[in-house]
């Protein structure tokens, strides 16, 4: 997105060029592969042991964003030298507040180029609704139960109206 403002910005006042600046210096930390930290850096061990290896908050954000959230990693705690699921989620909410700052920041910056005639993007782009609607209905035309070991070939036909034979299942 910055590289596409910054085509658009080539010719507007050092102004705008300068703010574009400061959102892509604002991205960069929060990149996976850029060493830096978004904040801190965490050592941590039992009061009978030593502590374990540092580890960046942007590590452990993403351990929890991937690994926790998406894989259900079991081993975080020992790839993190300790670090449980509760300091990854810390270090998972400060990334994702910082991502939600720089959004805001990346739109406002091209409202502010769409109203000087920099971008022109449709309207409804920025009025558009992007988001899920949570009260939506779910309207459910079939279901089915059945115990626990059914076959699914029998459960599948039984939400297509087909009465399987009850002995087949005693083969």
């Amino acid at each position: 997105m910055t590289s596409a403002l910054g085509y658009f910005l080539r010719s507007a006042p050092e102004e705008l060029k300068g703010q574009l600046q400061e959102i892509r210096a604002g991205w960069r930390p929060l990149d996976p592969g850029d060493r830096k930290t978004i904040g801190y850096e965490s050592r941590t061990g039992s009061v009978t042991e030593s502590l374990g290896g540092l580890v960046a908050d942007k590590q452990l954000a993403y351990a929890w964003l991937y690994g926790d959230l998406v894989h259900a990693d079991d081993n975080g705690d020992e790839r993190l030298h300790g670090h449980d699921i509760d300091a990854r989620f810390q270090a998972g909410t400060l990334l994702i507040t910082n991502v939600a700052v720089k959004t805001i920041m990346t739109l406002n910056l091209a409202r502010s180029a769409q109203s000087q005639n920099y971008l022109t993007l449709e309207s409804g782009v920025y009025t558009e609704r992007v988001t899920a609607r949570p009260e939506r209905d779910l309207e459910v035309v079939k279901f089915a139960t059945a115990p626990v070991g059914t076959p699914i070939a029998d459960i599948e036909a039984a939400l297509d109206g087909i009465v399987p034979d009850p002995d087949s299942s005693k083969d």
